[in-house]
């Protein structure tokens, strides 16, 4: 059974790290900022993982219990592209 989730968009500033340990390298995110969100919701901080996937750069962060792999990638298109 597949789940169907609304994506939407925001708007948001803050601040982010560069970070990294033996094996792997962090981009860690702090909203301080984020539009519509309630006060109580922000400053919110959060990272993703960096991975190179060939040629490729690819962020991305697990929901949940990274034993369940829903894994929520980022990647980067070309501008223009569908």
């Amino acid at each position: 059974m597949s789940e169907e989730r609304r994506v939407e968009f925001v708007n948001g500033a803050g601040s982010w790290k560069l970070n990294s340990d033996d094996k792997k390298q962090y981009l860690l995110l702090v909203f301080k900022v984020i539009e519509g969100a309630k006060s109580a919701e922000v400053p919110f901080g959060t990272q993703v993982e960096i991975a190179h996937v060939g040629a490729k750069i690819v962020l991305f962060y697990f929901q949940g219990d990274p034993d369940e792999a829903k894994r929520i990638k980022f990647e980067k298109k070309a501008f223009g592209a569908n």
